[in-house]
């Protein structure tokens, strides 16, 4: 007598619970993926902002040591190492006078609220499309293409010590989020 048949394929229901359990595994997969990007992304981001908020602090750095410079050799162009530094400033390091002693940064680029609402940063290109070594602009000339991600720079310099410190801010915002890098620059002249 022989007994009953055995099947030698599989059932619905081991089927359906591998089913199951490939879908659980893809699921954690894509999961793990998609925040991987976003942690890239927002990192990314940062790395950005943190770049652009220490090339603000580092002209503000530079206008401050011309100022002595040119105060030291008489240049008549300076006559105090904080001369026009203290106010809201938009930097751009494409502007062929940024550094110039006794000056302020860019003329028509004050920004009144430390709001940074006039201040988007664009990659600086010539006229044949070339960028600059990576330099940055604000968004207002035509060779000037935006960054992704809207990054904004307005740097604050204030008189922390009369005649010895002032405090540089360097503010960037982008999206939702701020970075603000903050320095105490000295008059070591005295």
């Amino acid at each position: 007598m022989r007994g009953p048949k055995h099947s030698h394929g599989f059932t619905i229901v081991e089927t359906l619970i591998a089913v199951l359990m490939i879908s659980t595994a893809l699921i954690a997969v894509t999961s793990i993926v998609s925040r991987t990007m976003d942690v890239t992304n927002t990192t990314q981001g940062r790395l950005v902002a943190a770049r652009l908020a220490q090339q603000g602090v580092d002209l503000v750095r530079a206008k401050r040591d011309n100022n002595i410079l040119c105060v030291n050799s008489s240049c008549g162009n300076a006559s105090n190492w904080d001369d026009n530094l203290v106010g809201d400033w938009l930097p751009d390091i494409t502007t062929d006078d940024i550094l110039n002693a006794g000056e302020g940064f860019t003329g028509g680029s004050y920004d009144t609220d430390f709001s940074g609402n006039n201040a988007l940063i664009c990659t600086y290109n010539d006229s044949t499309g070339s960028i600059h070594n990576g330099q940055y602009t604000y968004c207002t000339g035509m060779y000037a293409e935006p960054l992704p991600g809207g990054f904004r720079r307005v740097v604050r310099v204030e008189e922390e010590n009369p005649g010895y410190s002032l405090r540089v801010s360097s503010k960037v915002t982008w999206g939702t989020d701020e970075l603000i890098v903050e320095t105490l620059l000295f008059n070591f002249e005295d």
